[in-house]
């Protein structure tokens, strides 16, 4: 099954996002403008961690956590998948993968949710200074409501405007969707986009709405 026709995709991309980020979307287009950045997330991140590393923890608990975070926040390649890198776009030829993505971040996205992980721990060890440092942090705000999920549909894509996920030649990567396609399967296959996708090109869809306590999604 061919996907790409004169350089362009056949099939739809997709991109699963929330609440957090689509007025941004609407406005600007996909991948023009990224909110974390007014939000100041990844400054918070950092703060938080270098907080974190002050305590000297030694437990085992800490030490799985951290593994868990360090490369998060240190932007490290994570066995060659690099879509949490903050302030990158990525797309996926499969629905279902950025229909769940959509829904497992009701805190915004994946970056804020991991920033979510490392503050519960330290409110949970009672690390000092904690509320007086930190509470006035803009992205506080965005989640005393959950984020409801969006899909957002890229139709006519073009090849040259996007770069495997993975450090993977494109033609390889391709031929590797064509195969599974033909035999019926999406796999976890996804792409960076190079430049941003203007909002006249996109079909942003509501999935769902979230309860005050993001434990129950009613669908759309």
């Amino acid at each position: 099954m061919a996907i790409i026709e004169n350089g362009i995709f056949t099939i739809p991309l997709y991109h699963g996002t929330t609440g957090l980020f689509v007025d941004s979307i609407k406005q600007y287009g996909l991948g023009e403008k990224d909110p974390l950045v007014d939000l100041k997330a990844k400054e918070f991140m950092d703060e938080l961690y270098e907080l974190a590393e002050k305590q000297k923890w030694k437990d085992g608990k800490w030490i799985k956590a951290k593994e868990l975070l360090q490369p998060i926040v240190l932007q490290e390649n994570i066995e060659n998948t690099l879509n949490f890198k903050h302030g990158e776009t990525y797309v996926t030829y499969s629905p279902e993968i950025a229909t769940k993505y959509a829904k497992e971040n009701p805190f915004g996205c994946e970056y804020l949710t991991y920033l979510r992980i490392l503050m519960s721990i330290l409110i949970e060890r009672n690390v000092k200074g904690l509320q007086d440092r930190f509470i006035d942090k803009p992205v506080l705000k965005e989640w005393e409501t959950p984020n409801n999920p969006y899909l957002i549909t890229l139709n006519n894509v073009k090849l040259e405007n996007v770069v495997p996920e993975a450090d993977q030649d494109l033609a390889v990567h391709i031929e590797e969707i064509e195969k599974l396609l033909s035999a019926g399967i999406y796999g976890p296959h996804s792409f960076k986009l190079k430049k941003p996708i203007s909002v006249d090109e996109l079909i942003v869809k509501k999935i769902g709405t979230w309860d005050a306590q993001a434990q129950n999604l009613t669908e759309e």
